[in-house]
């Protein structure tokens, strides 16, 4: 009985062997994001993929503030660029609008002083593979001489 048992999982396993298919490792799934200012409230993100993947644009802006107790500290603000599905070969457009703080902080800036706004592009697609691209944008000041 043992051996019968042996024999048919020796041959089952030799049948298995002659369908099963080599799998090919997938090229890896890249993003690339090149960034625009579209106007004075919004940052206009260009995003490209390899493959169609789910893309989803983030990022943060910082500076220095003084506190009430004369320490220094950092304020960080969050930015948010939503979430598009991007098709291969194509151009996808993400508006990262700027928040009331740092409107009011730019409007306070000469346009000789700056902030840096830290934004990526992270895609995954369906297959779980994931790829990120990182922008730095530099935001001039907005303030007018007087």
């Amino acid at each position: 009985m043992l051996a019968v048992t042996l024999g048919a999982m020796l041959f089952a396993g030799a049948a298995d062997a002659g369908n099963s298919t080599t799998s090919v490792p997938l090229p890896p799934l890249e993003v690339h994001a090149s960034a625009q200012r579209a106007s004075r409230r919004a940052v206009s993100i260009l995003v490209t993929t390899s493959y169609q993947a789910s893309v989803l644009v983030y990022g943060q802006i910082g500076w220095g503030i003084n506190t009430k107790k004369g320490k220094h500290a950092r304020l960080i603000v969050a930015l948010d660029g939503g979430r598009q599905t991007v098709s291969p070969g194509r151009v996808a457009i993400f508006e990262v609008k700027l928040p009331r703080s740092v409107l009011r902080r730019l409007h306070r800036l000469t346009p000789r002083q700056s902030l840096k706004a830290r934004i990526a592009a992270s895609a995954s697609d369906a297959s779980g593979r994931k790829a990120v691209d990182r922008v730095v944008v530099k935001l001039r000041g907005l303030a007018r001489r007087q």
